[in-house]
């Protein structure tokens, strides 16, 4: 009898290969530490503009008021009385009750340059 050996055949694990993990790590921290300086870039921004934002409102409420208060004055400046005084001031007299009507006759109507034309023509 013969004697039959059996070998097996074992399969080989892959060789491990040392990928280096710092590259990764790195980028990871720089992608992170971006993201972090970009929000807080974001937030200044928008607390800046929210300060702007709110002296702006102020500078128009203000400017409300004062439109306001000439609006008034206008009102005030414009009434009869007041522009009656203002007139009687520089020296400008009421003639309401001194008003005399004219009538005056018909004049004839004069036709000599019309006359004048027809003569030529």
């Amino acid at each position: 009898m013969t004697d039959t050996v059996s070998v097996r055949a074992e399969v080989a694990p892959p060789p491990v290969v040392a990928v280096p993990r710092t590259p990764f790590v790195v980028l990871v921290l720089l992608a992170v530490a971006g993201g972090v300086l970009g929000i807080l870039l974001l937030n200044t921004k928008i607390n800046e503009n929210a300060f702007v934002l709110y002296e702006l409102r102020q500078e128009q409420a203000t400017l409300d008021q004062r439109e306001q208060q000439l609006d008034r004055e206008i009102a005030q400046s414009s009434s009869t009385a007041q522009l009656e005084a203002a007139a009687r001031q520089i020296g400008l007299v009421d003639l309401r009750d001194d008003v005399v009507h004219l009538r005056l006759p018909a004049a004839p109507a004069h036709d000599e340059p019309a006359q004048q034309l027809e003569a030529q023509g």
